[in-house]
């Protein structure tokens, strides 16, 4: 069509950074990435597809991952009013309770990570659906999509929750 304008729009996705999960390689690839990010054309957009945590407890310290973040974000150029970040498993508070609640889900053990086969699942009941959208079981993921994002993880990021 000539005379017509394109948009080209540039977007990162990161997933699985796992932060608090610690060993020679991944702080090596991290270190990596937040070089690479620089030599490429500039991101209009970043998403995160979960997993920033690698065990969402309480008592972990998220300024590192929060840094370790905002160093990416900078360094593709990115303005963080235009990040998006979606939790994953690894942000979820990791109890004897949750992991029963995901083996119905999943029909895996995670005690030892296989699929077992005698287990049957059933229909989702009210109190796996609890456990499964209980706003404390996310406790760090919303405190670090605040400080990343700069606004509270809102109301129509709960849509979902709150229609099913």
């Amino acid at each position: 069509m000539k005379g017509a304008k394109i948009l080209i729009l540039n977007w990162l996705v990161f997933s699985d950074l796992h932060f608090q999960f610690k060993n020679f390689s991944t702080e090596t690839l991290r270190k990596k990435l937040t070089e690479y990010v620089k030599e490429i054309p500039q991101a209009d957009f970043v998403i995160i597809t979960g997993d920033c945590l690698h065990k969402g407890q309480k008592d972990t310290d998220i300024k590192d991952t929060v840094d370790y973040i905002h160093k990416l974000v900078s360094n593709c150029g990115c303005v963080r009013s235009n990040v998006y970040i979606t939790p994953g498993n690894h942000d979820l508070l990791r109890e004897e309770f949750r992991l029963h609640e995901l083996r119905f889900y999943t029909g895996i053990d995670y005690s030892t990570g296989e699929k077992d086969s005698s287990y049957e699942r059933r229909a989702v009941d009210d109190r796996a659906h609890s456990a499964l959208f209980n706003k404390e079981n996310f406790y760090n993921f919303f405190d670090l999509y605040t400080k990343i994002v700069g606004k509270p993880y809102g109301p129509v990021h709960q849509l979902y929750e709150d229609n099913h």
